[in-house]
Formats: structure tokens, sequence, C-alpha cells
């Protein structure tokens, strides 16, 4: 059924950067990065329709380690999926959707057909490392990441990212990725504990977990992943 959806689905027709979800009633979820950008900033115009009752609640202000803290009330790392929680928390983790990313490249396209909480991973790596404020610090070392790849092959990426943009430097590279994994952690940690207390399915939820595996990944076979940066340097950062 899933060679069905996609055979339906004529792929130039998903021209802007991001992922796109389709589903066996052909309901099609744009996830660009352009539409929820725009669809992030259209839904928190007035945070008070959102949850008049809730605009000062401790579980929705900035996490502790912000780097703006104190310029406003709401967490911007969890934007984006209040915004999109009427059409994501429809379904539960396992259920299955074709997903398609589309890379910056024209025709770069790459399908999967996988779980709800694989795909939405993307969203998870986007709410912690490009819209969070103290997240960005780190956005640089996701470059060329695919959001549909498996866990560990996103972090052996992302280790031979921060290791060549640190020139090799073992000690530094080791010391980020302490504090990347801490941060990260206690981000992650916190968009956690707000979104449990909206949604009525587990799909958004076991995404942020996800992405969050994949953190603990990085210290993992340290001495294959510089083994393989040392054989393929030309295909980092590319």
């Amino acid at each position: 059924m899933a060679g069905d959806t996609c055979l339906n689905l004529k792929l130039d027709s998903l021209k802007k950067e991001g992922l796109y979800l389709i589903f066996e009633d052909s309901t099609i979820i744009d996830l660009s990065k352009e539409n929820i950008d725009k669809i992030t900033e259209d839904y928190w115009k007035n945070p008070q329709i959102i949850f008049p009752s809730l605009e000062k609640k401790d579980a929705f202000l900035k996490d502790p380690i912000c780097s703006i803290r104190k310029s406003g009330y709401f967490c911007d790392a969890i934007r984006p999926m209040f915004a999109f929680l009427g059409q994501l928390d429809k379904y539960s983790s396992f259920d299955k959707v074709t997903a398609v990313y589309r890379g910056k490249q024209e025709n770069s396209h790459t399908i999967s057909y996988c779980t709800m909480q694989q795909a939405l991973k993307y969203v998870s790596i986007l709410c912690s490392l490009y819209y969070c404020q103290a997240g960005r610090t780190y956005w640089k070392y996701y470059w060329g990441i695919n959001p549909l790849m498996d866990g560990k092959a996103i972090a052996e990426r992302v280790y031979l990212n921060i290791f060549f943009l640190n020139n090799g430097d073992k000690k530094t590279v080791d010391e980020t990725i302490i504090k990347f994994k801490e941060e990260m952690e206690i981000t992650n940690r916190f968009i956690l504990s707000k979104i449990r207390t909206v949604v009525k399915n587990d799909s958004l939820v076991n995404s942020v977990v996800n992405a969050l595996i994949v953190t603990d990944f990085l210290q993992m076979n340290v001495d294959e992943k510089l083994k393989k940066a040392a054989e393929n340097p030309q295909n980092i950062l590319l």
C-alpha cells in the first residue's frame, strides 16, 4: 500500500525543503520548513486563544538554559508542536505513514514507509535545535542530516561534523559532545514535560524521545567514527 501511495504522488509537486507525510487516505501534511514557519507564526499571534488560563503557568515558560529566557513567557521550542497539534495528535506512535523528505537540491527526495514517531523526529530536531534559542548553538552540527536516517546514522554524522568543525581536536570534540548532550537532555525533557500536558496520543512524545536518544549514540563506538572520518573526509559537511 505504501508503494501505491507513492505511485499516486508526483514528487516534483513537493517543491519546498522539508518533510511531507502522506497517509493511506491521501491526506498530506506539509512539514516543509517554510510551512512550519508560517503556520507557527500565525498560530502564536494570539496565545490567549490557545490556553487563556495557562499564559503564565510555569509549565510553559522558557527553560532554565534559554539564552533569551527573560524576553517572553512561552518557550520557543514548543511553538511548532502546538501549532501542528491539531494535525499530528490524531496519530499514535506506530501508525504507518509514507514520509518524503525533500532536500535543498531539486529532485532530492528520500522516501520512507515508517512509523509516525520515526517521521516526526524531524519536527523534534527542529524544535530543540532551530526554534530553541539555546539549541541553535548546535544547529551547525546537524548539517547534511537527513531526518529519515536512523538514530545511529544521524549520531555518526553529527559526531563527524563536530570532529571536523573542531579541527579534529579530540579534547575539544569530547568536551563539546558532553556539553551538547547535557543541554539537549535538559531541553528535550523540558519539551516533553510541556507537550505531555496537551497531547492525547503518543507520536509527538516518542518523537522527542527518539531525538534525545541520538545524543546517547554520540559517545558510542568513537574509534569507529574516527576511522570513518579519516577514510572519507570529503563526505563530511558537504
